[in-house]
């Protein structure tokens, strides 16, 4: 973060890391030349890295901390300068759509009253403790480092409470405050304006006697002396330090947060006196900056930590994906929180590269085309998007055209989520599909979704047993539901999992038994079959079928003539077809396609969608399959991952996927 509202000149600046890795890590020009080949092209790296970025959106300074609980807990500078969130996931995909909890917010007056800045959180002795910088609320740039305390397990839970301002040896301008332990002493590293300096801040060391605060004296480990480190503002700060083998390494940031800050790099020997200032080398170039070619500007304030098997060190960072700012850039927003592989020479030297360029929509999978009439809905060369990730299992996609929206189920975790382009994914709906308050097992949630004939949220609730209709705008959602169908002759249906209207009003729904916390063996399952039903306007149930183990998706074909519906139970996965008379009731069910046939992959048929020619896209063994309606298969669209639904949105030319922990798209034509 910057800091002091004065300006000094700019000036380009090209860094050359081949000549970095010479200067401080010893190595001749062809081992130096030889390890950066070994992390090879942007592209090739970008095809490793199974991480989407931007990973978060407007969240700069990013810190995140795996806990010894397998969850990774984030918090972050938010763009309002406001207060302290906390999130947490069992992966760092998952803190993407991981719920933010507010835990602190900013002083009305006095300190901590503006300029909420550069979070972290740690977990020492027993207790939680989050540093964090604040001005005053009369006075926004008397910066300065205060410390919250937490005895709880839990971080979301508990009590924070103010352990006051980490005083340091000038009452001057003080941020980004971090801390280690080596070898049993703890350490505290942060920038500050010293009284001698002419520019902004440098970094400092110091031992601490608590967790909130230092014992003297405090060194200096650097200020900016190359001209990298004075572009916009004269910076160095946002430290973060990752060991291994025999060394220390100490990351910090430089410059103005412009296109200009970059990353910079101390090393000191693991023996050695970390608090002798000649401990330390310091890279004269940086290691980490801005990169054009990827289109990636302003890296830095970076935190490090690593796979859940411990065995890959991740760089977390901010970046903007732009080069131009109009104003002041604290006042834009966008510096986005991003994931980067650290590499490792052999002798233990850290490799940062170069920021990869954002793959928000990375793709996945391949499509595999088995008819050349597959040409003509899509491009055989395409592959999905990834547009969102980190559900328990997501279902039920919905396009919402009125709205240009996406909304779609995350069954396990209960919650409906809405993806809107330039928005992302945000939470939409929670409860969705169990309102009850006593603890239960099983998947919870909404299932299939749709937009009833009157413009209301029809839902298909594993949960609560029930087809039900939201009882709220679909723009100003709220968990109020009215059932409109929980039982067939006097006994409770199952937990309806998909559904779709007739023109006349009619609901066909299907109704497995995936929502019961024993599946088909649960005690609370009263009736003996899995039906699919016909819920008539006037409210009547009519059974469909009750021949079908685990009937699950379900679609009618544009001349409302054929039911079509997927059964995905292992005793006989087949793709079903019924006859549609004028009234809406069913006859002549019959077998319309066995995947068995045409592939010898596991898996059975889910949930589809039928476009306007009558093309099915209906999810199988491998992904997607597009189907004509005479049972031809053109081919499949292959997510490399179980795949649940899909539906089609933006006027007929995107096809949405959701595919166990993803939410995927991809152009029709």
């Amino acid at each position: 973060m910057i800091r002091f509202p004065f300006q000094s000149d700019r000036f380009p600046f090209f860094a050359v890391l081949i000549a970095v890795l010479f200067l401080w890590t010893g190595l001749t020009a062809p081992e130096t030349a030889r390890a950066q080949a070994s992390l090879g092209s942007s592209a090739s790296v970008a095809e490793e890295v199974p991480y989407t970025n931007p990973l978060i959106l407007q969240r700069a300074d990013p810190w995140v901390y795996r806990h010894r609980d397998g969850y990774y807990y984030f918090t972050a500078t938010v763009p309002e300068y406001d207060r302290l969130e906390v999130r947490r996931a069992k992966t760092i995909e998952g803190l993407r759509e991981a719920e933010p909890k507010v835990i602190w917010r900013k002083h009305d007056e006095g300190p901590m009253g503006a300029h909420i800045w550069a979070p972290e959180l740690h977990y020492i002795d027993g207790k939680w403790y989050i540093y964090f910088a604040a001005g005053g609320a009369e006075d926004v740039w008397a910066i300065r480092m205060y410390v919250l305390e937490n005895d709880s397990d839990d971080p979301l839970e508990g009590e924070w409470t103010e352990k006051g301002q980490t005083k340091t040896r000038w009452e001057t301008f003080s941020l980004d405050a971090t801390t280690f332990e080596h070898r049993g002493t703890r350490y505290m590293v942060w920038a500050q304006h010293p009284p001698d300096m002419d520019g902004n801040t440098a970094l400092y060391i110091a031992e601490m006697d608590t967790p909130w605060s230092i014992r003297q004296p405090q060194v200096e480990l650097t200020r900016p002396d190359y001209e990298w480190e004075k572009q916009l503002f004269e910076v160095n700060e946002g430290a973060a330090v990752i060991k291994r083998g025999d060394k220390i390494f100490m990351t910090y940031s430089a410059s103005g947060t412009d296109h200009n800050y970059a990353v910079g790099l101390l090393t000191a020997d693991a023996g050695a006196n970390l608090l002798d200032p000649d401990s330390w080398e310091k890279s004269p170039e940086p290691v980490f900056q801005t990169s054009e070619e990827n289109g990636i500007y302003g890296p830095g304030h970076n935190s490090f930590t690593t796979t859940p098997d411990g065995e890959t060190d991740l760089f977390i960072y901010h970046a903007r994906s732009y080069k131009e700012i109009d104003g002041d850039p604290l006042d834009d927003p966008n510096r986005h929180t991003r994931v980067h592989k650290v590499r490792w020479t052999e002798d233990g030297t850290p490799l940062f590269g170069e920021p990869l360029p954002d793959n928000r929509y990375q793709k996945i999978g391949s499509i595999e085309q088995m008819d050349p009439e597959l040409s003509r809905l899509l491009d055989p060369e395409a592959r999905p998007e990834l547009i969102g990730g980190g559900y328990a299992w997501s279902e039920g996609p919905l396009w919402v055209d009125e709205h240009r929206f996406l909304l779609f189920s995350d069954i396990p975790n209960n919650i409906i989520y809405k993806w809107e382009e330039g928005e992302g994914i945000s939470e939409y709906l929670k409860p969705s599909g169990y309102t009850g308050k006593e603890e239960r097992g099983g998947e919870l949630g909404s299932n299939g979704l749709m937009i009833g004939r009157e413009g209301a949220l029809i839902l298909a609730q594993h949960g609560d047993r029930r087809i039900a209709r939201m009882d709220a705008p679909l723009t100003d959602p709220e968990p109020r539901f009215v059932t409109l169908a929980d039982s067939f002759n006097n006994k409770r249906i199952n937990t309806p999992n998909d559904l779709v209207q007739h023109s006349n009003g009619s609901i066909y729904f299907t109704d497995p038994p995936y929502g019961f916390e024993q599946r088909g063996e649960d005690p609370a399952q009263e009736l003996d079959f899995q039906g699919v039903y016909r819920l008539d306007p006037s409210g009547e149930m009519e059974l469909v079928t009750d021949e079908l183990h685990r009937p699950n998706g379900v679609a009618l074909s544009p001349d409302e003539r054929t039911l079509y519906v997927g059964n995905s139970g292992s005793e006989n996965p087949i793709w079903m077809a019924f006859d549609v008379d004028e009234e809406g009731g069913t006859s002549n069910g019959r077998v319309f396609l066995d995947p068995a046939e045409v592939v010898d992959e596991p898996g059975g048929p889910d949930g589809m969608v039928v476009d306007e020619e009558g093309t099915i896209y209906s999810t199988g063994p491998g992904g997607v399959w597009v189907i004509t309606p005479e049972a031809e298969v053109l081919g499949i669209i292959k997510t490399g991952r179980p795949t649940s639904n899909c539906t089609i949105g933006n006027d007929g030319k995107m096809l949405y996927i959701t595919a166990d922990d993803y939410l995927l798209r991809l152009p029709l034509k």
